[in-house]
């Protein structure tokens, strides 16, 4: 497959696929993560699981709360796949019977234990 037909459509432009050193443009995703546009949500999240990058934890982490399922779901998985924590990447049927606890999982490890007193 040659590189432009394997070209990703995001917001109506030809985005090429992403390349082992890929950094995130976190500035760029930030602003397009608070879209009013679910799809615009959806288009970000989808990149930032396909990247795979420990650049793109805290912002798959702040996707958890989206309003949108997909981008909820791309989230998880990008997070899975970034951690290599590959039992907690589920097909989007999986996910959608359980997930409050996949959900759950992620702010849970993200969330630091407390210190004992």
């Amino acid at each position: 497959m040659n590189q432009a037909s394997a070209c990703m459509t995001v917001c109506g432009r030809k985005v090429p696929p992403v390349v082992p050193d890929y950094k995130v443009n976190k500035v760029l995703a930030v602003a397009l993560l608070v879209s009013p546009d679910a799809e615009v949500r959806k288009a970000v999240a989808s990149s930032l699981m396909h990247i795979q990058s420990p650049e793109a934890i805290n912002l798959m982490i702040s996707l958890l709360a989206d309003s949108d399922f997909e981008a909820r779901y791309y989230a998880v998985v990008g997070l899975a796949e970034a951690t290599n924590q590959l039992d907690w990447r589920r097909n989007m049927d999986n996910f959608r019977s359980d997930e409050s606890k996949y959900l759950k999982h992620w702010l849970d490890w993200k969330t630091p234990p407390k210190a004992q007193q």
